[in-house]
């Protein structure tokens, strides 16, 4: 009886796997489909074919490398030439499968598309792998591995640059717009009390409290927005920038700030202050949030080959050996901020001794 169940479901499979072959199929023949369209269906059956009939799925492979050929696709083309050489790798032509893999690796370097070559490489490696030719398939797979960081690392340069432009864009709203109408709202109030000659002194408090709370409103918009991007950081570089913030944070009564800066006279490359002030940022927001610190001492050093970071406080500390835990908090950005520029950073504490980050950045 259990036999007769699995043979049921096996051939369910079988034929729900067979209509939707069909139903792909009868796709590609409607004349209203696009040659573009038609060129991936192809390359669908092909690959809904592979487990179950070769021949069939080297035929829509090909079919799919006529049309993507007519066309001058190029795209398409080593798309075609890829899906071919997988089929020929499961069939165990290994040499017939790299033929067509390496044809297809010429037009996607041709093209640029670091992903798509990355991804042919490690089917090379497999091929050769099966041919037991082991030290050319880590030699590939090593090809691969190195476009990948590659790619990895301009995912996040692209990433932090589109979140830099975006604080520059909202900066320059808050300052430009909500600045300014709150402004103009202050102008009007200030004309509106002028002209009310008969005020009852409760009207007169009510259009002081509304002229104060503008006041503070312009204040705020202004310090979120130099927050977000300080001009100092812009024109006179990453030193003058971290005194500036120092020197706010020396207002607040209950904490005590260090700063010492040796051989900043000259400006890093942009991206890597913008970077960097960022990180600052965050590490002493977290202190003042989270470490309930009453002395903070920072240094910032600069070598002949590396910038040194030092940010030590005496807060309240916190267990190294959860520091995956503490993602809430700004860690973990600040972990990736530093990789991209290829430095390392390091966090000394324990509960009750507060916290020491070092930071460590090459400039060669």
């Amino acid at each position: 009886m259990k036999r007769l169940i699995i043979l049921f479901f096996i051939s369910l499979n079988t034929f729900a796997q067979t209509s939707f072959i069909d139903s792909l199929i009868k796709e590609t023949n409607k004349t209203s489909i696009h040659d573009s369209v038609k060129i991936k269906l192809y390359g669908d059956i092909a690959w809904e074919f592979m487990g179950s009939d070769m021949n069939k799925a080297l035929e829509f492979a090909n079919k799919e490398l006529e049309l993507a050929t007519k066309k001058k696709q190029e795209a398409n083309i080593a798309q075609s030439e890829s899906d071919i050489g997988s089929i020929y790798n499961r069939k165990s032509s290994f040499d017939t499968a790299l033929i067509h893999y390496n044809k297809a690796l010429s037009i996607r370097e041709k093209l640029k598309q670091d992903v798509k070559v990355a991804g042919i490489y490690t089917n090379i490696a497999t091929v050769l792998m099966r041919q037991s030719k082991f030290e050319e398939a880590l030699a590939i797979n090593f090809k691969s591995l190195k476009i990948f960081e590659k790619v990895g690392d301009e995912v996040k340069q692209a990433i932090l640059e589109a979140e830099e432009k975006e604080r520059r864009r909202i900066a320059q709203d808050l300052h430009d717009g909500v600045g300014q109408l709150l402004s103009a709202a202050k102008l009007n109030l200030s004309n509106l009390d002028s002209k009310i000659t008969t005020q009852t002194e409760e009207q007169k408090l009510a259009i002081q409290n509304a002229l104060s709370l503008v006041d503070d409103s312009v204040k705020e918009v202004r310090a979120v927005s130099h927050n977000m991007m300080p001009n100092t950081l812009i024109k006179l570089g990453l030193a003058s920038a971290v005194r500036e913030f120092i020197t706010k944070l020396g207002k607040a009564p209950t904490l005590k700030v260090d700063l010492e800066i040796v051989g900043l006279d000259t400006r890093l490359d942009n991206q890597v202050e913008t970077v960097l002030y960022r990180v600052i940022q965050e590490i002493v927001n977290n202190i003042i949030k989270h470490a309930k610190a009453s002395q903070i001492s920072m240094q910032l050093i600069r070598h002949e080959t590396e910038l040194n970071i030092m940010i030590e406080n005496n807060g309240e500390g916190f267990d190294t050996n959860q520091l995956d835990d503490f993602e809430g908090i700004g860690l973990k950005g600040i972990k990736t901020r530093i990789e991209f520029l290829n430095g390392s950073v390091h966090f000394d504490s324990s509960i009750g001794r507060g916290t020491t980050v070092i930071i460590d950045i090459p400039l060669v």
